[in-house]
């Protein structure tokens, strides 16, 4: 597995040109993502972005280059690097079981965050005597389902008022009825809404990877909020590329406001510890992305009223990046931001 941040990088943006971008709109149209985007990714060493030389910014670049050229394929990736981090920081039993299959590729892993208030609180757990949970309950948005090996899920414990995120093997084989969710963007990351039968999921107390209060779970923190503005950074990239075969111009703006609003966004997790400093500046950035994305639509013409267009994709996934992975208070403030004036107040 190569380690170089350097490589890795690069590697991500030959598998971006040759095999994700030329395949988006198709990609697009479909309900799947195909084996061979898998293969690439861990031929390329993509999944292994968390054991390089320089984790950070890698995983920011290497996530923005992949949803830039294929929002389905980075979506999925994406996902795998949430859960990856997780047993990055599991007990050295869970670390050392699920750890080095994930970085390799082997094990591709799904997240979801049911359990959270933020999202519900739908997936419950009750404590036996021995520690092992019992979890009932239901998680709307899970994303890899046919090829993930390994959940991470949350799960709020109602009688101790506390969140455990867990480790679940092989989620498929456990008893559940699953629904595919059609959705208007990134279809083919094969995202489903799972409901836990009656009899609910036996999780041994030894597959706890932490544990937190509720309270504390109210909130995203800073860090996590940057990482979750990866999909919007690489879709106006991806943005800003299609442009510039319609307007040159217009697509050298974007990608501006797209480098500004990057630093901006790093500067915040250096320097502040305050969350609505962050919850403005996500705002921006998700207000710039739908403008960005109407930009490419208009400038595409009426061929963009074609469902398979480019300039329909994105449009479709610029609606899809306001409401994944953000906040209701970052959605509010995206809904006061002047149209198309949203980045100047960060020149």
């Amino acid at each position: 597995m190569t380690s170089s941040s350097a490589e890795i990088l690069e590697a991500s943006e030959r598998v971006a040109e040759h095999l994700l971008r030329p395949n988006a709109c198709a990609i697009d149209q479909g309900n799947a993502i195909p084996p061979g985007h898998f293969a690439a990714l861990t031929d390329a060493g993509l999944f292994g972005v968390l054991a390089a030389d320089e984790p950070l910014p890698l995983i920011f670049d290497v996530g923005e280059t992949l949803v830039a050229a294929c929002l389905s394929t980075g979506f999925v990736w994406a996902q795998h690097q949430g859960a990856t981090l997780r047993i990055l920081r599991a007990p050295a039993a869970i670390r050392e079981e699920w750890l080095p299959r994930m970085l390799s590729g082997e094990v591709l892993a799904g997240i979801t965050y049911a359990g959270l208030p933020s999202h519900g609180s739908s997936l419950r757990a009750r404590r036996a005597t021995n520690g092992d949970l019992e979890i009932t309950g239901h998680a709307r948005f899970v994303t890899s389902w046919p090829w993930i090996s390994l959940l991470i899920a949350w799960v709020h414990e109602v009688d101790s008022d506390v969140a455990h995120a867990v480790a679940i093997p092989n989620p498929r084989e456990l008893a559940c009825s699953v629904s595919a969710l059609p959705l208007i963007a990134a279809n083919a990351s094969s995202t489903v809404a799972i409901e836990i039968d009656s009899s609910g999921w036996h999780v041994p107390a030894s597959q706890i990877i932490t544990t937190i209060p509720i309270d504390h779970a109210r909130t995203t923190p800073l860090a996590a909020a940057r990482s979750n503005a990866t999909l919007a950074l690489g879709l106006l990239t991806g943005i800003a590329t299609d442009l510039s075969h319609h307007d040159p111009v217009a697509a050298g703006t974007v990608a501006a406001t797209r480098t500004r609003l990057r630093r901006h966004l790093d500067h915040i997790v250096v320097t502040s510890t305050d969350i609505s400093e962050m919850t403005t500046a996500r705002a921006t950035l998700l207000a710039e992305t739908m403008n960005a994305a109407t930009t490419l639509y208009r400038a595409a013409g009426s061929a963009a009223t074609i469902a398979s267009s480019t300039a329909a994709r994105r449009l479709r996934e610029a609606a899809f990046i306001q409401t994944a992975a953000t906040t209701r208070e970052e959605r509010a403030l995206a809904c006061q931001q002047p149209i198309g004036a949203a980045a100047t107040s960060l020149q």
